[in-house]
């Protein structure tokens, strides 16, 4: 045990002497370098109890109350940066900056304190909530059957261009069907993908397109669309593709996409199988042993924000699917609801407001597995060991993260309709200019959060706007 202590103590002070060495190469000095290290230390504390919380949500069958869908770092740093004293503004930035590398980029030292500090709050909530289930993973064997969220396929497909070691939602699926999960990618699902990425076509043609020669990498970062996002990554930091042609045809067809083809979502579906590992499940084969009335009424339920009436179609059917599998199935309880191998693998929580009753109706077992608590049961089970280590040493430490706040469609509209302004600028200085508007958009955010203001009711488009026309004047 004293040994275990010493080494715990060894890798937490690696671990801050790691982090500071970032803050320099990120700029800080003196004292700044110090408050940075405080800072982010407190938000990897912060975000994995976070993840904790909602694995004890999934324990206890507390789901409805879990209102977090990605872990945002910007908000979770908003929270640390409160409650140290004399962060400064560059000191912010730097720390926002330091946490993205971490998480994302680790040294070794970095990816062994995050791997020690999942494992050890993952197995900390379990022992307080349910202490039952360690015996629980110690006798399953892991033969999950995962009925792969739509959001969870598209996290995945903008992990394509990251190295290996870091696609941690596509990693974690690779791990989960070594030891012996099904994945199942269901009709329905893959046409909500088809459909995401179609929307993002029009998105990108309608918007962004003609802008784009004047479009920064920081600037970029802001968009709420994630291939979006990928795209613009992987043409100008890492210069793997051409131009946005070429990086749709490296899933679809990209004229099948844009006609929105029956084609083109086969091609995907083919794709999907092919490189994740999916099997393929038809609609009628998941709507087998679905009262049709049961979906109805659910999809009406949830028709909530403007949701569109063919994904909520499509979630009814996914929720009533899962009883209906295990039924067919005849898949049987271990322990206290835990045990049952089919289940649906995402992060949606809006929906789960409006599912209470078909929970209650279904002995209280959730239906949906969040990727926290399949993460959990890999880093926890013995049979994990069994897997080739190749494979193993694939498990991530976090799922689903998010590094920044994004902005909202409308307020994104609006800065590409500007960004011409800037057009006669080097694309150096562009860039500096931009992330200097970002920067600042970011430790705005923080001020109004101190000050219980209502982040919502900034219009971030105008305050980004006006702070690339006031850096040294235009």
């Amino acid at each position: 045990m004293a040994e275990e202590s010493i080494k715990e103590i060894s890798l937490r002070s690696d671990t801050r002497t790691s982090i500071a060495e970032r803050a320099r190469t990120a700029g800080a000095s003196g004292s700044e370098v110090d408050i940075v290290t405080v800072v982010c230390e407190k938000v990897l504390y912060r975000h994995f109890h976070e993840q904790g919380l909602i694995l004890a949500a999934f324990l206890e069958k507390q789901l409805t109350h879990v209102t977090i869908s990605d872990q945002i770092v910007e908000e979770e740093l908003r929270g640390a940066a409160s409650d140290v004293n004399d962060v400064s503004k560059a000191a912010y930035g730097i720390a926002l900056k330091v946490l993205q590398g971490i998480f994302y980029t680790p040294t070794e030292v970095e990816n062994e304190f995050l791997h020690r500090l999942s494992k050890t709050t993952l197995l900390l909530f379990t022992l307080k909530h349910n202490p039952r289930l360690i015996e629980y993973f110690n006798k399953m064997s892991g033969r999950f059957r995962l009925l792969i969220g739509a959001d969870i396929i598209v996290k995945a497909l903008a992990e394509t261009f990251l190295p290996e070691e870091h696609k941690h939602v596509t990693n974690l699926l690779k791990v989960a069907r070594a030891c012996g999960a099904t994945l199942i990618a269901s009709e329905p699902v893959v046409e909500e993908v088809f459909t995401h990425m179609h929307a993002t076509q029009l998105e990108f043609r309608n918007y962004y397109a003609s802008q784009e020669p004047y479009i920064t990498a920081a600037l970029a970062s802001q968009s709420d669309r994630i291939l979006i996002r990928t795209y613009f990554y992987a043409k100008l930091l890492i210069n793997k593709v051409k131009g946005w042609r070429g990086f749709i045809e490296m899933f679809v067809d990209f004229d099948q996409l844009a006609a929105a083809s029956g084609r083109g979502q086969a091609q995907l579906q083919a794709y999907l199988c092919k490189v994740y590992g999916f099997e393929y499940m038809p609609r009628e084969d998941l709507a087998r042993g679905v009262d049709g009335e049961s979906v109805r009424d659910l999809a009406a339920k949830l028709q909530y924000d403007d949701k569109k009436e063919v994904l909520a179609q499509n979630d009814a059917l996914m929720c009533m699917a899962v009883y209906a599998q295990r039924a067919l199935g005849r898949e049987a309880m271990l322990y206290d609801g835990f045990g049952l191998r089919t289940w649906w693998l995402t992060k949606e929580t809006a929906l789960l407001q409006h599912t209470g009753a078909v929970v209650a109706a279904h002995g209280n077992v959730p239906f949906i597995m969040r990727p926290e608590f399949l993460l959990n049961f890999l880093s926890i089970s013995p049979q994990t060991a069994d897997v080739d280590p190749v494979v193993r040493d694939l498990l991530p430490n976090h799922v689903g993260l998010q590094i920044g706040q994004h902005l909202s469609a409308t307020h994104m509209h609006k800065i590409l309709g500007h960004v011409s302004e800037w057009s006669d600028l080097p694309d150096s200085r562009r860039e500096v200019k931009i992330t200097d508007a970002v920067d600042k958009l970011k430790w705005d955010r923080l001020k109004r959060y101190e000050a219980n203001l209502d982040l919502k009711g900034e219009d971030e488009a105008d305050a980004v706007v006006s702070a690339l026309r006031n850096i040294n004047g235009l």
